[in-house]
């Protein structure tokens, strides 16, 4: 037996020396006692950045298509008005051929519906 072992006592597992007696190290220096609680805590932080990254992923898919939604919406309003001046030419160049053929010209209608 060594002059410290005579002072400080047998080692004993568990404890630490020179703190006193039934102190463990997680206790005197902050570390977790019991390494799967903060596995789970480490594990849940996980689980909720990646249910961020998949929220903003669906928010980017989201803002793409309403992106596409809104060009195909003025395409259509481009379409629709082209199609109202072709059925206005239409209409004027059918009154101009009545006027110079008469009878001739054979009639057609001219309802879009």
């Amino acid at each position: 037996m060594t002059l410290l072992e005579k002072v400080i006592g047998v080692e004993h597992s568990g404890r630490v020396r020179g703190i006193g007696g039934n102190v463990c190290p997680s206790a005197s220096f902050g570390m977790p006692r019991h390494s799967i609680s903060h596995a789970n805590v480490s594990s849940s932080y996980n689980l909720s950045d990646q249910h961020v990254e998949d929220s903003e992923k669906h928010v980017e898919t989201f803002e793409e298509k309403l992106t596409g939604y809104e060009e195909t919406k003025e395409k259509l309003e481009e379409t629709k008005k082209r199609l109202a001046q072709n059925e206005n030419h239409l209409a004027t160049l059918h009154r101009f051929l009545q006027a110079k053929f008469g009878s001739e010209l054979p009639t057609f209608n001219l309802d879009s519906s």
